[in-house]
């Protein structure tokens, strides 16, 4: 007659310890061809063990920076297929997954105005995580490369200079294949990773990257001169699969999100501090920064509404272009 009794009190006390057992951690394997040690990196790395802290370890970050995974493509493939959670993404491998996104960088965009460019990303956000969020990644937040400009070995004192360059072009990226288009550069396309050696080899001569960036990847190593007019303002940003994002609690989701935001802020603004440095160190270097003619001047703004032509409904729809601009003009 005790037997009914003691199942009860079994099956409470598996239900309490169930109750009571901790969530199965959930391991986030995030990735970037960024190289270690970068404001970037190092701040994911501070993010990664708050967010193990602030969980009590339900939420674990690993990170696999200066492209140990492969190039953007391939990081992108595996985050799909289910082997990475995510990663730091540039413009480029953005657009492969939202195409819109690429309205941010569009050629002269903001030239030197950050307060514009900051402005049409929070204006933009919300139409960014619903495109995104269809394709089936979380943004926690939109990184700032900053400024980006054009570095070579031979003199880029006007475009008809760089015309007779080498000039690389990230593979696949139709922003930079257009802009070139209409500037009448020569493209070699390569990854990222095959940039410097390439620079050492001679088969390119001219790049473009942020200043940050560029010292990072070493290609200031390489160049003798920087046009110093930037070409476009540079985005990223940290994604996750919604997939791997889903299977944490909604609790610890928040705090992820919170956090990622906050040291997204806290990167972007020692990215902008560290840009202008950079410069700095390369002018102590002893590369020397050319200035446009006013013609190119003139010629670069005709460049950007040819691109925004030629790109608009192929690339960006007429409907993300008309939100860029409307936020642009401060309406």
């Amino acid at each position: 007659m005790q037997r009914p009794a003691i199942k009860l009190s079994l099956a409470i006390a598996l239900a309490g310890f169930a109750l009571a057992a901790p969530l199965k951690a959930e391991t986030l394997k995030l990735a970037t061809i960024i190289p270690d040690d970068s404001a970037w990196t190092n701040n994911l790395k501070k993010f990664a063990q708050e967010v193990k802290e602030k969980t009590a370890s339900r939420v674990e970050i690993k990170l696999y920076s200066g492209g140990v995974q492969g190039d953007e493509p391939d990081i992108l493939r595996k985050i799909r297929v289910g082997q990475l959670q995510g990663g730091i993404l540039t413009g480029s491998a953005m657009g492969s997954v939202y195409s819109d996104v690429r309205v941010l960088e569009l050629p002269f965009n903001f030239v030197d105005d950050r307060a514009l460019a900051l402005k049409v990303i929070k204006d933009l956000g919300p139409t960014f995580a619903e495109g995104f969020a269809a394709k089936g990644f979380k943004v926690l937040g939109l990184y700032e490369q900053g400024k980006v400009y054009i570095i070579s070995k031979k003199s880029v004192a006007s475009f008809e200079e760089i015309r007779k360059t080498k000039f690389w072009s990230w593979t696949g990226d139709e922003i930079v294949s257009a802009m070139l288009k209409g500037l009448q550069f020569t493209p070699i396309n390569l990854g990222l990773t095959d940039v410097l050696p390439s620079l050492s080899t001679g088969l390119v001569d001219t790049v473009f990257g942020p200043p940050l960036g560029i010292l990072a990847l070493q290609w200031n190593t390489k160049v003798e001169y920087l046009l110093n007019y930037p070409v476009t303002y540079g985005f990223g940003a940290l994604m996750l699969s919604s997939k791997a994002f889903d299977k944490i609690s909604k609790e610890d989701q928040k705090i992820v999100e919170d956090l990622g935001q906050r040291y997204i802020q806290l990167t972007n603004d020692e990215v902008v501090k560290g840009n202008d440095e950079a410069l700095q160190t390369m002018k102590k270097m002893g590369i020397k920064f050319m200035d446009l003619p006013k013609s190119d001047l003139e010629q670069a703004k005709k460049v950007r509404l040819a691109v925004i032509a030629e790109l608009t409904g192929k690339v960006f729809s007429k409907k993300t272009l008309d939100l860029f601009e409307k936020s642009a003009n401060g309406k």
